[in-house]
């Protein structure tokens, strides 16, 4: 605040300046500065110098919403993975607070990923591009799911007891990271550590094992 002399000179009296809000609900003073306390006014703010007083009129008014940002800006799920995402706002008074509960969510491509609060589960392998937007605002973040990566292969039965002379069905299943399974039986590569105890043959287009004597042997299948 400056204080303006009959002699045309002026002087900055803040510090020795009485201020006082005519409504201290609505904004309050901290150190000789308007605060906003809650949205409301206009409110009169009166200074008091040397016998002298001015006033101002303040309003307040709730911050805007300038921008949204993702956290994280990207997530790599495999189907049937889940993957959380947060949405976090930035105002024009330079706060920011998360609003992942009060945007609406979308994905590009339902095929690969759906959204709901923020949550996102995989759906099938590809690219989708997940969106909260709220008050006109948007924030975008990637989504990459990628196809289930093969755990293991299984044989069925994976222990036998055979009857020499005799062929006896084997099944192989690949086993993937989501928990899925797929019988590639005729599609894998059969072997025996000892054929002269058990070989594996493909007979009218299913694979066996032909018990052919006595003794252990280790079938495997990749």
């Amino acid at each position: 605040m400056r204080a303006f002399f009959s002699d045309g000179t002026s002087l900055e009296v803040t510090e020795h300046t009485a201020f006082t809000s005519a409504d201290t609900a609505i904004v309050g003073l901290v150190d000789n500065e308007a605060v906003g306390v809650a949205q409301g006014g206009p409110v009169t703010i009166t200074a008091r110098y040397n016998g002298l007083s001015a006033t101002a009129r303040v309003t307040v008014t709730e911050p805007t919403l300038s921008s949204i940002t993702l956290s994280p800006n990207g997530l790599v799920l495999t189907k049937g993975d889940t993957g959380q995402l947060r949405a976090l706002g930035s105002y024009s008074d330079g706060s920011s607070r998360e609003v992942t509960a009060d945007a609406a969510w979308s994905s590009s491509s339902l095929s690969v990923c759906t959204v709901n609060l923020g949550l996102v589960r995989a759906i099938g392998p590809g690219n989708a591009t997940v969106t909260a937007t709220l008050l006109g605002k948007t924030g975008s973040a990637n989504v990459l799911v990628e196809a289930p990566t093969l755990q293991r292969i299984a044989i069925v039965p994976p222990n036998a007891v055979l009857r020499p002379n005799l062929i006896y069905p084997f099944r192989s299943y690949a086993l993937y990271s989501d928990s899925s399974a797929r019988e590639v039986t005729t599609a894998s590569v059969w072997t025996a550590d000892n054929p002269s105890v058990a070989e594996p043959i493909n007979y009218s287009g299913y694979w066996g094992v032909w018990a052919k004597g006595v003794g252990t042997a280790e079938v495997r299948s990749s």
